[in-house]
Order: structure tokens, then C-alpha cells, then sequence
């Protein structure tokens, strides 16, 4: 697995905004947010070929569809 993580900007907020000058401030409330993004992807797959393969395919009988499934859950080729 590839994980990726990126940081962004960071914000300030602080309630009632800091006076002009030199006059004494004490805010009611202040926030600090953060922004970050987080991505997973799996090493060695093709997304992109894997979602073009699902689409062009013809569509199975309930049947074949059902073992397929099954295979892929119990990791029978």
C-alpha cells in the first residue's frame, strides 16, 4: 500500500478581531483549523485499465457471476 498524506494552509479565528494600536485584548473564543488530505492506493494495480476491463464487459449469467464472487472471496483463482 502507498500512502500519501498533504498539509494545507492553516487559519486563525479569534472572536472579537484584535483592536488597532496597543489597546489591551482579551477574545472571547479563538480557533486554529487545519487542513490535511489523506490518500491509500495499492501498489503494482492499474486502477484505471481494472475500471475500463468492468465496463466492456459482456454481461454474465446469474450463474457465472455468482462463482465468480464466490471465488473471489474464498481466493480460488
Amino acid at each position: 500500500m502507498l500512502r500519501m498524506i498533504a498539509y494545507g494552509p492553516e487559519t486563525t479565528l479569534a472572536y472579537p478581531p484584535r483592536p488597532a494600536g496597543k489597546t489591551p485584548w482579551t477574545p472571547e473564543w479563538s480557533v486554529r483549523a487545519r487542513t490535511k488530505s489523506t490518500a491509500y492506493a495499492p501498489l503494482g494495480m492499474d486502477i484505471a485499465t481494472n475500471d475500463e476491463r468492468e465496463r466492456t464487459e459482456q454481461p454474465q449469467d446469474k450463474k457465472k457471476q455468482m462463482k465468480r464472487l464466490l471465488r473471489g472471496l474464498i481466493g480460488g483463482g
